[in-house]
């Protein structure tokens, strides 16, 4: 029968869906690591008296480049269940309004990015 049944996927499509898993999570570390460095160089002004103005530049930097991102590639990774786009609604102008990088399942079918294999 058809996965969705059985809630397990195929070899492809968990592949597929491993590669959304990693591009997710370099996001959400990235961006983490982007908003330590901005305020470890704040804190290194106020503490230290230093000026680290390279360090605020590098996490502005990360945190730019995440953001890009999560703009250019999160509207082509497609979910390997239905083929609707993974983090993104279908309604006119989604890209511009909602980009949903936090959640961990389809908007559409539900499938979790934690989802099993089937050996076929």
């Amino acid at each position: 029968m058809w996965e969705e049944q059985s809630g397990q996927l195929d070899r492809a499509s968990q592949s597929r869906l491993r590669r959304i898993a990693r591009i997710h999570r370099l996001n959400f570390h990235l961006f983490w690591i982007g908003m330590v460095l901005i305020f470890g160089g704040f804190a290194m002004l106020i503490l230290f008296g230093t000026w680290a103005g390279y360090v605020i530049s590098a996490g502005f930097a990360v945190v730019g480049a995440v953001l890009l991102q999560a703009y250019f590639v999160y509207p082509f990774l497609r979910c390997p269940r239905c083929g609707h786009r993974f983090f993104l609604p279908d309604w006119p102008l989604s890209l511009i309004t909602k980009i949903d990088s936090l959640q961990k399942e389809c908007l559409h079918c539900g499938l979790s990015l934690r989802s099993k294999v089937v050996d076929r």
